[in-house]
């Protein structure tokens, strides 16, 4: 048979997008023909081939252009564009700050709508002459240009949401409804549509009514860490210590691993550690813009010798840095509808590592931490309550080992790429054998 062609389009320069390259590197292996089209950035090729995968980057420069306006604006070290309107002298608590920052948000939301825009023309004109069997629109950004494709090349079209993209962040009522509208339209075009967790999936399933997606989560592989558990060497690494044998004098460590932005708790997370009474350590390791601030916060509570930010590692190397530390944190602010419903890549790689779970009392989370016991709740809007949960864990040590050994037993049976893999292929494989 024929190998189908496949073509995805994604929203970034594809380069540290874990899901996009496991579910690119399965479908390779399962017979298709894969290319990318995705977006480039300053330190990467218009084209190249890896592992086999063809990948063309597009590029937009008054995309560009207006992207650097809207990551002025993002800033938390800048007033933005509406302090040129209004000045910088007033008090933040004054009617001139409330107004300013909500001239922010309209400006950045409309800058960040043109450029989402503009970059998908840009797509569209690459796209268009490509031919495909299957077109995979990875986000919602990018089902525009995909569902342009799918028509000219009568193809199938699949739609995969890696977020609720139309609950993100604090963006502007306006913002939310043109997207709501574009998904509205589009996903009743798709073929199949697939998601990340069950709350998102039953969430498009019942605001679109469409057939419920298919759920892939975003798992890593075993094959890497088969033979590693909690306390053994991988590929000739050092052991790992485990926390209720070797480790019992030493601080019990925390990690956190992913972008440092808004809403993911972070500051409360800082502030949490200032008020443990037991000894324990937290490592930051990730980048983003709220670094700076992070970095005063950590002085400001006099937390240096407990919390440190470290540099970030590459995606297929987030297992192995976790598993220095003995717990994972995830402290999502329920804030929009997005993050009360997330279940983040790092909780899988966290339990892939053998680590116990500290994460907020979310939707998902919990679920996930009630079915496995392998962690505990806290309420994210609390720095209190999560002082207390860490010196919980801090002082029942072989409870906290146990919740390890069990992310790392329902990681290898449950919950990785292996398993996920399977979901994707058979979604596949139906839209393949169905005529077109």
């Amino acid at each position: 048979m024929q190998a189908s062609a496949v073509v995805m389009l994604v929203s970034n320069d594809v380069t540290r997008d874990q899901r996009v390259w496991k579910e690119a590197k399965t479908l390779q292996k399962g017979g298709y023909a894969l290319s990318i089209v995705a977006l480039k950035s300053p330190s990467t090729p218009a084209r190249e081939v890896v592992d086999g995968v063809d990948i063309k980057r597009v590029h937009s420069r008054v995309a560009a252009r207006i992207r650097a306006t809207g990551e002025r604006l993002l800033h938390p070290d800048s007033k933005g564009l509406a302090s040129d309107f209004l000045g910088t002298e007033t008090s933040s608590r004054g009617l001139r700050a409330i107004i300013r920052r909500i001239l922010s948000r309209v400006l950045r939301d409309s800058a960040l709508l043109v450029m989402i825009l503009l970059r998908d023309l840009a797509f569209m004109r690459h796209v268009i002459g490509r031919k495909a069997e299957i077109v995979h629109a990875h986000d919602l950004d990018v089902l525009l240009p995909a569902w342009v494709m799918a028509r000219v090349c009568k193809a199938k079209l699949v739609y995969d949401s890696h977020e609720l993209w139309t609950e993100m962040g604090d963006h502007c009522r306006w913002f939310r409804l043109f997207w709501r509208l574009i998904e509205s339209r589009l996903v009743l075009s798709c073929d199949a549509v697939i998601t990340v967790c069950d709350s998102i999936a039953l969430r498009l399933a019942s605001t679109y009514r469409i057939s419920q997606p298919s759920v892939v989560r975003n798992c890593p592989y075993t094959s890497r860490f088969s033979g590693a558990a909690r306390g053994e060497s991988v590929a000739g690494k050092e052991p790992c210590s485990c926390v209720c044998t070797q480790r019992n004098q030493e601080p019990l460590r925390f990690i956190y691993q992913g972008s440092f932005v808004p809403m993911r708790g972070l500051e409360q997370l800082i502030e949490a550690f200032a008020l443990v009474k037991r000894d324990s350590v937290l490592e930051l390791q990730g980048f983003g813009r709220l670094e700076r601030r992070l970095r005063c916060l950590i002085e400001h509570y006099g937390v240096a010798h407990r919390v440190s930010i470290i540099p970030p590692v590459e995606p297929e190397a987030l297992v192995e840095s976790a598993r220095r530390a003995d717990v994972g944190v995830v402290p999502f602010l329920p804030l929009s509808l997005n993050n009360k419903l997330a279940l983040p890549n790092k909780v899988f790689e966290y339990m892939m590592g053998g680590l116990a779970l500290c994460v907020s009392d979310i939707t998902e989370l919990a679920k996930l931490v009630y079915s496995q016991r392998n962690g505990v709740l806290f309420d994210p809007f609390s720095p209190g309550d999560l002082a207390a949960k860490i010196d919980q864990m801090s002082c029942e040590r072989h409870r906290t080992c146990e919740m390890g050994r069990r992310s790392r037993e329902a990681a290898l049976r449950d919950y990785n790429w292996e398993k996920e893999q399977e979901i994707l292929l058979d979604v596949y494989a139906t839209l393949r054998s169905e005529k077109r």
